[in-house]
């Protein structure tokens, strides 16, 4: 299974991102359906807990997702990024990704690197 999207394909493998425009999605989207290769904007309203977020307490999140096909199977990869906020930035990025178990997507846990 191909993403669609903005993407090039590299030895039938590496879909890499090579779009520079965000798509801007709606306040306090859940991270979790994010899937398409690409760039997203996202505001995380502060004082929400918001689903499969990296942390709570976020303001605006640069999002990026890449897709990577191994052996078959489709690994998406999150990187997240906070860039504005009305209070201090946390200067760290996020990463996760996706693994199947029995058959079911699963998400890695948010790691900050």
């Amino acid at each position: 299974m191909k993403p669609s999207g903005h993407y090039s394909k590299i030895d039938n493998d590496i879909y890499p991102v090579v779009n520079r425009v965000a798509t801007h999605l709606a306040d306090n989207t859940d991270y979790d359906g994010i899937l398409q290769a690409g760039w997203y904007d996202i505001y995380c309203i502060q004082d929400i807990a918001i689903t499969h977020a990296p942390t709570t307490g976020l303001g605006r999140v640069l999002l990026r997702v890449d897709a990577i096909n191994i052996n078959g199977s489709l690994i998406k990869v999150q990187t997240a990024k906070e860039w504005y906020s009305t209070v201090n930035i946390t200067a760290r990025n996020w990463i996760r990704w996706t693994y199947s178990l029995n058959g079911a997507l699963k998400w890695t846990p948010w790691t900050a690197k």
